[in-house]
């Protein structure tokens, strides 16, 4: 059952720390060959490596007690690490107290978070770069959230002066007519995203 289920595990025999047993998924997901994992020890491939709980896992460990889930940076052979979520269970293979590790790769949610960092950084670099003056305002209040080097020029007032005042400011527009217009502009986009 061990060797058939694709979740990435290891057995570690508690008495010396060494990995007695590590499954296809987890061979798989790291890429490292059995004979590289098995018979090795935590010291030859640390598991726990950045884990958030490092020392309280180790605690457990040495005590033979349940590791709760937590995250960690799997070392893999390439000397990059994987974002894992680890967790290790007491059980017995036989006459030895081992403990058996499961994983789940969140690598994809960091690529996801890195490429919406990148995504946020682009935008926010067009943004300021615009020549044309623009406005970043909140759905609910239509206050200003931030506004780009054009509309500093345009209107003489700074990033700082601007934002959190509302759309409609009569200190931000010298013309009344166009605050209206800007906040009717403002409901209007808001109106048809709904």
């Amino acid at each position: 059952m061990f060797q058939a289920n694709p979740a990435p595990a290891l057995i570690m025999r508690l008495s010396d720390q060494r990995y007695s047993r590590a499954n296809r998924g987890f061979l798989e997901m790291t890429g490292y060959p059995r004979q590289t994992v098995q018979g090795n020890s935590l010291y030859d491939l640390d598991i726990l490596n950045g884990a958030e709980r490092k020392d309280y896992a180790k605690q457990c460990l040495a005590e033979g007690r349940t590791i709760p889930q937590m995250e960690a940076e799997l070392p893999l052979p390439d000397g990059n690490t994987k974002l894992v979520i680890i967790a290790g269970q007491p059980i017995e293979v036989g006459d030895d107290k081992c403990m058996l590790f499961t994983f789940a790769d969140l690598e994809p949610r960091r690529k996801a978070e890195r490429a919406l960092r990148s995504s946020e950084t682009h935008f926010h670099t067009l943004f300021q770069m615009a020549p044309v003056a623009m406005v970043l305002t909140s759905p609910d209040s239509h206050r200003t959230m931030d506004v780009n080097d054009a509309f500093v020029r345009l209107t003489g007032r700074s990033s700082a002066c601007s934002i959190g005042r509302a759309a409609g400011d009569p200190e931000l527009w010298a013309d009344q007519g166009r605050a209206l217009h800007a906040v009717a502009l403002s409901r209007h986009y808001h109106a048809s995203e709904e």
